[in-house]
């Protein structure tokens, strides 16, 4: 079966006919891959969403290379649902041939399939691979009706199982689980997850509160610089990274509330320091046979070599398990300790709250109104340099003034933010996600 790709200004889709007629007319050897593996019956499927920088490429690593498990490595699968939506005139086999070029394009190299070498970890796969799986699947599924060409649920698990062929892999579909990266807490996507798999599962992964608001806010000016360095753009709401932080961190931690009950956490600690009894316990709620590579961290089989501070790492490391609170003082760690200990009796990181909770939460929204947290004080210098100084070599004095009302309404928000969590918390109208088991992993 000859997959129609039409000429058309769309860069992606002539770079795809492009690699289509390059490497077409090789399916012979997916065939029976592709004879055995029916996407069309993929039903189970689990997501992994981060809280704050809490290890869920980790864990996504972790369960890479299990029998059962079809995955898409780093941030393959994150842009499914956009794809869908912006290339939905395509039929089933025209995106499966088209989708890795757009997540080349969303993510960069974490996005890019077939980039070899990558400093996001070594998961290329062959491009002449995975247009003959795509051929294949096509040859043998094309009069399948769980491949009509504008069902989003057909693209998920056919995209998978053509992936997996690439690969050479071939689980059984019925008992098969997908595990995709929907990374941000989005009620929108988890909504349409579900609406095209229900039972879907929501894996969410965190961090000890005072380390992740500390990692976290570091992960955004990272992200603020990453995204300047690029466009070079005088842009200040991109350096809105504390009242981010502690936003971020205080909506993601009741995860979709409307899947309670399919949703459990994985906390970054117990990857590092007890990986195979935390591994074993996710295994039983994603109702797979536990096995020994679930403590291995690799993507398409190959161990994810990472870079930790200047040294090739691979696989756990109980020192990363480490607090870190550099960018929080004493009186910052004692607010969040106060505000989010839920977070921290719940998820196991304390036994016990803090005493006269509500009085402690008073008197630190009171220092809040005069004394700012770190976090905004190294913002405030992040800001500086990276926006102000060349912003008022640029345009003088009225971006001076842009940027100290920026920085004045931020501080506004920030003690509003945490006056309104706190009471909110306080009221008991606050509830955290719950953890795995060992009992049950229920």
């Amino acid at each position: 079966m000859q997959i129609a790709l039409s000429l058309t200004d769309d860069s992606l889709v002539a770079r795809a006919s492009e690699l289509y007629q390059r490497e077409r007319g090789k399916a012979a050897g997916s065939m029976e891959l592709a004879r055995r593996l029916d996407p069309a019956r993929l039903t189970r499927i689990a997501t992994i969403c981060h809280w704050g920088r809490s290890g869920s490429m980790l864990l996504a690593s972790l369960l890479d290379d299990h029998p059962l498990v079809l995955a898409l490595p780093q941030s393959l699968s994150t842009y499914i649902y956009d794809f869908c939506e912006d290339y939905r005139h395509l039929d089933l086999w025209q995106k499966l041939l088209v989708y890795p070029f757009y997540s080349a394009v969303k993510a960069g190299e974490e996005g890019d399939f077939f980039l070899a070498n990558s400093a996001s970890g070594d998961f290329a796969i062959e491009p002449g691979a995975y247009v003959a799986a795509v051929e294949a699947l096509a040859a043998v599924h094309s009069a399948n009706p769980g491949a009509a060409p504008g069902s989003r649920r057909a693209f998920v698990q056919f995209l998978h199982g053509a992936y997996a062929i690439a690969l050479g892999k071939c689980p059984d579909s019925t008992r098969a689980i997908m595990i995709t990266a929907q990374h941000y807490q989005n009620d929108e996507l988890a909504a349409r997850l579900v609406s095209d798999f229900p039972g879907a599962k929501f894996i969410h992964t965190v961090r000890d509160p005072i380390s992740t608001v500390d990692s976290w806010f570091d992960r955004r000016v990272e992200m603020a610089a990453y995204a300047s360095a690029r466009d070079n753009a005088l842009n200040l709401t991109r350096y809105d990274c504390a009242v981010a932080t502690m936003m971020d961190l205080l909506m993601w931690d009741a995860g979709h509330r409307q899947y309670a009950n399919e949703t459990r956490i994985v906390r970054f600690e117990d990857m590092h320091v007890a990986t195979e009894r935390t591994m074993r316990r996710l295994s039983r709620w994603l109702d797979i046979p536990y096995d020994e590579c679930l403590v291995q961290s690799t993507w398409n089989g190959r161990p994810w070599v990472v870079m930790v501070r200047g040294v090739a790492t691979a696989g756990t490391n109980p020192a990363s398990a480490r607090r870190r609170q550099k960018n929080l003082t004493a009186l910052d760690r004692l607010l969040v300790r106060a505000l989010m200990q839920e977070n921290f009796i719940a998820w196991g990181y304390e036994s016990r709250g803090v005493t006269l909770r509500g009085v402690v939460l008073a008197l630190m929204n009171l220092r809040l109104l005069v004394l700012p947290l770190k976090i905004e004080l190294v913002n405030v210098a992040v800001v500086y340099r990276a926006q102000l100084v060349p912003g008022m070599r640029a345009q003088g004095i009225p971006f001076a003034l842009r940027g100290a009302l920026f920085l004045l309404q931020r501080r506004v928000r920030m003690v509003t933010l945490v006056a309104a969590d706190s009471l909110r918390r306080l009221t008991g109208r606050h509830r955290v996600m719950r953890p795995l088991t060992d009992e049950t992993g229920a």
